[in-house]
């Protein structure tokens, strides 16, 4: 179920299932929830918890670079975007995500 358009997909109960249980598939849903309801900023950070939890997921530092993207963190997440350069199934992804980071951030003349 997808949360309804312009309000927040943040749940305290699954945030809390996170903390106590932290599984892949989980973290992957709710942070899928959040970037769709367009609350990037909790996004990132739900990623950011879920990969400092010790999950190992391409989708979370992918979805984690685009999220901080959106929040214009371009460091950030040009940061992450090289890293998944590195991931065979990830690179399109990666380039992809770092050219439109470049046409981002390109001194406007």
């Amino acid at each position: 179920m997808k949360p309804a358009a312009g309000k927040s997909a943040v749940s305290k109960k699954i945030e809390a299932l996170l903390k106590k249980r932290p599984e892949s598939a989980l973290y992957k849903e709710y942070t899928s929830r959040l970037y769709s309801a367009g609350d990037y900023e909790r996004c990132a950070e739900i990623c950011k918890e879920g990969l400092a939890a010790g999950i190992v997921s391409r989708t979370l530092r992918l979805r984690q670079a685009n999220a901080l993207m959106k929040v214009k963190r371009y460091e950030e997440a040009e940061v992450l975007f090289k890293g998944l350069l590195e991931e065979k199934d990830y690179v399109k992804r990666a380039a992809a995500g770092l050219e439109k980071l470049a046409r981002m951030v390109k001194p406007r003349r």
